[in-house]
Formats: structure tokens, C-alpha cells, sequence
């Protein structure tokens, strides 16, 4: 009988995704913790509104359902961003598979302003290159991220990253560099190739997409 490959997922997976992996042996342990702060001060309109992250969104959903900011044009990274951009009912929106993907989209549309509304630690990319080419973006810390790191004395054969701030959870404790990183968007890859030899980003920015590219990595081992 074969081995099966370990495992370690970095945050805790839905059961329906967690079921597809049953031919592997499974680590759960989430790197990072979010906390919303919905308290955040908000334009009251945004002509051209900025979301690389679900978890921005989540935390400004009483505000949009309640219809204290209204936004004009949406721009974002990712499937899950976009279902739950359409969930709120907002679906005039652009969409990207990473940061930096979605930035010279924003250029294209060639506007002067932008409000990016992200957490404490987003990525330099998008905003870097939006006012180089002359775009003013004002951010909106509206979520917390934190941290949570922890030494892995065991073997894995591969990890599953969901944010950039995974991966660096991951390496502030000097894990191992060996394992096979599948990363959920080109994103994260970008920072998890500074680590790791072998680095694999999801087709699609989701974690469906990602499950799915670890399953067709090992179907013939």
C-alpha cells in the first residue's frame, strides 16, 4: 500500500474540501489569525473601490448592506472576492488573479484615484504600482491580521498557503524549506518562492482551485 503524501494545510478547511483530500494524511493548523474592525471610518463613496482580499469585504458588510458607502467601480483579486462582491450585490466589478495583475488593469481604465480597502499587512505591489504610474490610492486599514506561528517538528511532503502572511507565519519559526508549497494565487506564490525550491500557484485564486492542484500534483505517485 502506498504512503500516503502529509499534508499541512495553514488555516481550517471547510468539510467538503477537506473530504477531497481523504487520500492524503492532513494537517490542519491556521498560521494567522483575522480580526475585523468594523468601526473603521468609511467614505461615504468610492468612484473606484479596491478589494485584494474576501476578508476586506467581510468586514465592511454592514456598511455596504446598510448602504453607508456606495462604489461606483470595483476592482478585485480573486473568485471568492467576486462571489462575495455578488452576494452584496455589488457586480459591476473587474477582477484579477493577483495584485499585481490587477494594477496595470486599474491603469488601463486610466483614472487618477483609487481607495484600496485592505488589512495591516497587505502587499506592497498594487499600491507601489499604481502611483508610479500617477494614481493616488488611499488605503483603508479595515481588517487586522496576526501572526500565529509555530515550530513543525514533523515531515511534510507539501503545504497548502492562502495569504502571503502564511507564508511568512511559517518561516519566522525556520521551518523547513523541503516541502512542495501549493499556493492559493500568484500572489502568495511570489512570496513563497523566496523559501521554497518548488512553489505551484492554483489555475484560479481559490481554494476549490487550490485543493485541485494538489490532488492532480500527486495523481501518479
Amino acid at each position: 500500500m502506498t504512503k500516503k503524501k502529509r499534508i499541512l494545510v495553514t488555516r481550517v478547511l471547510p468539510q467538503e474540501l477537506r473530504d477531497r483530500l481523504f487520500d492524503f494524511d492532513i494537517v490542519e493548523e491556521a498560521l494567522i489569525s483575522i480580526s475585523y474592525d468594523k468601526h473603521t471610518v468609511l467614505p461615504e463613496k468610492s468612484p473606484n473601490a479596491i478589494f485584494t482580499s474576501k476578508n476586506s469585504l467581510i468586514s465592511m458588510k454592514e456598511a455596504i448592506l446598510n448602504k453607508r458607502i456606495s462604489f461606483e467601480r470595483v476592482f478585485c483579486v480573486g473568485e471568492q472576492t467576486e462571489k462575495l462582491l455578488a452576494q452584496y450585490g455589488i457586480d459591476h466589478t473587474v477582477k484579477a488573479n493577483s495584485a499585481a495583475e490587477l494594477a496595470y488593469m486599474i491603469i488601463e481604465e486610466k483614472i487618477v484615484q483609487a481607495d484600496f480597502f485592505c488589512g495591516n499587512l497587505r502587499r506592497e505591489e498594487l499600491p507601489v504600482i499604481l502611483e508610479e504610474h500617477g494614481i493616488l490610492v488611499t488605503e483603508h486599514v479595515v481588517y487586522q491580521t496576526e501572526l500565529t506561528p509555530r515550530k513543525f517538528g514533523d515531515h511534510f511532503d507539501g503545504i497548502l498557503f492562502f495569504s502571503p502572511s502564511g507564508v511568512i507565519s511559517y518561516f519566522s519559526e525556520q521551518n523547513s524549506r523541503e516541502p512542495v508549497a501549493f499556493c492559493i494565487g500568484n500572489t502568495t506564490a511570489v512570496e513563497a518562492i523566496d523559501y521554497f525550491e518548488h512553489v505551484h500557484a492554483a489555475e484560479e485564486p481559490s481554494a476549490e482551485s487550490l485543493i485541485t492542484s494538489v490532488i492532480e500534483y500527486y495523481k501518479d505517485e
